[in-house]
């Protein structure tokens, strides 16, 4: 029996192109969302409590959806969110201004 309160595995793959083959480069949580940077995509997983928050279906199980077209084989994308990250890891100390300033930086990097 399916229990989506335990821990779970998942294979992630380009919806448009299921044969495509990637490599998951980084996992951030962000603005409340786990993303999942790859080098052929950006995805948002999706955990059954999201799909199904007032649990009217025990079987709902864990997805995931593709946000952007564009992963981490894209220099902007692996400089200003992935490397970003890296480098303030060596320059700020305070974990809670670091995240505050991946995820300002994530949003800009969405518009």
């Amino acid at each position: 029996m399916f229990n989506r309160d335990s821990a779970m595995s998942i294979e992630i793959k380009d919806p448009e192109d299921p044969s495509q083959e990637h490599h998951i480069t980084e996992m951030l949580a962000l603005d409340g969302q786990l993303l999942i940077f790859s080098t052929i995509g950006i995805f948002r997983m999706l955990t059954a409590d999201t799909i199904d928050p007032e649990r009217k279906n025990p079987d709902t199980r864990h997805s995931y959806e593709k946000i952007y077209s564009v992963g981490t084989s894209s220099g902007l994308v692996a400089r200003t969110i992935i490397q970003f990250k890296e480098m303030l890891g060596l320059t700020v100390q305070d974990t809670q201004r670091k995240e505050a300033l991946v995820a300002r930086t994530w949003r800009c990097t969405q518009l």
